[in-house]
């Protein structure tokens, strides 16, 4: 079923259109109903928005995930950290359930509602890095543009086989 239908079938439909595919108004001219859009945000129904964009561990067994999970960590030794992937992914399979598992502490537990609540919530040193990184590729940028433009004033004024002279 495509996308669209999937999502206006979880809308009821209340309103009926006044429009009818052959409908003319008083001058003869033809009247066409106005065009759906592609994807309505109001039609669709947030308690089944899943069912659009699907869990892709929803169909994965928990025994063939752990399974997974151990393998994933021996391939790229880390074997030290089997057990908190192992619960990183139950919390991917089933995301509501954080308040109900049982396999995390309730240090664990605060910290994945922290990280849901607050998204926004990192170091400030973070920040910072990611600013000071965009100005200095700014500033390589337009130092290379600069370069690269005054190369062919410098190359006339030096004698042809030797590199141009810097002031002293």
């Amino acid at each position: 079923m495509p996308l669209q239908q999937r999502i206006m079938a979880e809308k009821p439909s209340t309103e009926q259109s006044s429009f009818s595919s052959h409908s003319y108004d008083g001058a003869g001219e033809e009247r066409r109903p106005p065009a759906s859009p592609v994807l309505e945000v109001n039609a669709i129904n947030r308690d089944r928005l899943n069912a659009v964009f699907e869990n892709p561990l929803a169909g994965v067994p928990d025994e063939q995930l752990m399974q997974d999970v151990e393998k994933f960590c021996n391939d790229n030794d880390m074997t030290a950290e089997i057990d908190d992937m192992k619960k990183g992914a139950l919390l991917s399979k089933y995301p509501h359930d954080v308040n109900t598992a049982d396999y995390l502490s309730e240090a664990e537990r605060e910290a994945v509602i922290r990280e849901k609540t607050h998204k926004w919530d990192h170091p400030f040193m973070l920040y910072w890095l990611c600013c000071m990184c965009s100005l200095a590729a700014a500033t390589q940028g337009m130092d290379e543009t600069a370069n690269n433009g005054a190369l062919p004033f410098y190359k006339p004024a030096s004698p042809p086989n030797q590199a141009p002279s810097t002031p002293s």
